[in-house]
């Protein structure tokens, strides 16, 4: 029987955090900090004939530290900001041969080589809280180093397949606001929100095929 995928795969993910916050000035202003070491290993199995890598283990680690911030600056308004670190694995369905059920030609082609996907996000910004209504107006950003993207290429024959790549480096930054009523208005809470997203690539790395 011709089939696409015949993979078993084993995730183990261990994760330890540390953080605090302190109260400062009243409980007016408010410090959050803390970082994540991440450990993930996995081990796969594709079971399929004419499979490139039948066996495969790989191990992601990273540590990830963030911080925030919250002013309250007066009794209804209050000025935050944060700083946060994240990272991303290959997704397990890129790290093994697929093939085609018509053909039995492979269609997506491992790349066991990929790098962690790695950011760093930024966001600023300012909460009223009164009694009538309450508002948010913020401005976020994040730097992606090690894109991780599933895209079309050609193999050495000529032929399209799919594969993950490496983007290379991807900023992305915007503007969120939003007001809403705080008292019920015939018995609904109005409500608006608006964004701008703006997504840049900055350079194009090689990848492994």
């Amino acid at each position: 029987t011709m089939m696409k995928r015949d993979t078993l795969t084993r995730t183990t993910t261990h994760m330890f955090f540390l953080g605090d916050t302190w109260s400062l000035m009243g409980d007016t202003l408010k410090l959050d900090f803390g970082v994540k070491q991440a450990f993930v290993s996995r081990d796969l199995t594709n079971s399929l004939p004419g499979a490139a890598n039948p066996q495969l283990t790989t191990h992601d680690a990273a540590t990830l530290p963030q911080a925030g911030i919250n002013w309250r600056f007066a009794p209804q308004q209050q000025l935050f900001a944060s700083v946060g670190t994240s990272f991303r694995t290959t997704p397990n369905y890129s790290l093994m041969d697929s093939f085609s059920t018509s053909t039995g030609a492979i269609t997506t082609y491992a790349t066991p080589d990929q790098k962690p996907e790695r950011s760093v996000s930024l966001e600023l910004g300012h909460r009223y809280q009164g009694d009538l209504f309450a508002t948010s107006v913020s401005v976020f950003g994040t730097r992606y180093s090690d894109r991780q993207v599933s895209t079309k290429v050609l193999d050495d024959f000529g032929n399209s397949t799919t594969s993950y790549v490496n983007a290379g480096s991807v900023t992305s930054w915007g503007v969120e606001g939003e007001i809403g009523t705080r008292p019920l208005l015939g018995g609904f809470r109005p409500y608006v929100s608006a964004a701008y997203l703006k997504t840049k690539q900055r350079e194009w790395d090689s990848y492994v095929s």
